[in-house]
C-alpha cells in the first residue's frame, strides 16, 4: 500500500519559505532555521538559461538516496544527455516551476537512469526572480522517497498542489 504524502514536513518547509520576505532570495535560507530533521530533505538548485536547465548546488541525502549520480554541480538537463532524449519528466517538472514562479506539490513516478522505480513526493519553492523578474533564480525543494514502489514503464506525476493547500486551510 502507498504511503501518504509527508504533508506535515511539507507544511513545515512551505512555513519558512512563505516567511521569507519576497522576492525570497536564496541568500535569506538558513539552514541551521530549516532545522536538521527537515534538512535531510531539503535541496537548493539554481536555474540556468532562462528557467531551461537547473543545476543542482546541495544534494540533500534523501534526494541522494533516489538519484545517487547527483552531485552539486550536476544538472537537470544531464539526464537528456544520458537517455539521449529530448524528454525527462523531472527536468520538465522542475524547469516549469521556476518559469511559472509558484510552488508545486507532486507525487512523481519514474524509472532511475539505473531502470529502478522510483516514486518520491515533492515540494518545489521557487526563490528570487532573475534580471527581467520574469522567472525564479533558485529552486529550494524537498523530497521524500517513497519505499519500495510499484513498477511502471511509465514515467508520470499527480499534482498534489490543491490537496496539499485544502490541508493547510483546514489546519488555520
Amino acid at each position: 500500500m502507498p504511503s501518504p504524502p509527508p504533508y506535515e514536513a511539507m507544511a513545515e518547509l512551505y512555513g519558512y519559505w512563505l516567511d521569507l520576505a519576497p522576492p525570497r532570495p536564496r541568500r535569506d535560507v538558513d539552514p541551521l532555521a530549516i532545522g536538521e530533521p527537515l534538512l535531510a530533505h531539503v535541496s537548493l538548485g539554481h536555474y540556468l538559461n532562462d528557467c531551461n536547465d537547473l543545476r543542482y548546488d546541495l544534494v540533500s541525502r534523501e534526494l541522494k538516496k533516489v538519484a545517487p549520480r547527483l552531485v552539486p554541480g550536476s544538472r537537470t538537463s544531464d539526464a537528456l544527455r544520458l537517455e539521449r532524449s529530448d524528454f525527462d519528466l523531472i527536468h520538465n517538472l522542475l524547469c516549469a516551476v521556476g518559469r511559472a514562479g509558484v510552488p508545486r506539490v507532486y507525487a512523481i513516478s519514474y524509472r532511475s537512469l539505473e531502470l529502478m522505480p522510483r516514486k518520491v513526493y515533492t515540494i518545489l519553492l521557487p526563490l528570487g526572480l532573475d534580471d527581467e523578474g520574469r522567472n525564479a533564480e533558485d529552486l529550494l525543494f524537498g523530497v521524500w522517497n517513497q519505499q519500495n514502489p510499484e513498477y511502471s514503464s511509465i514515467d508520470s506525476f499527480v499534482d498534489l498542489t490543491s490537496d496539499f493547500q485544502k490541508g493547510l486551510k483546514g489546519k488555520g
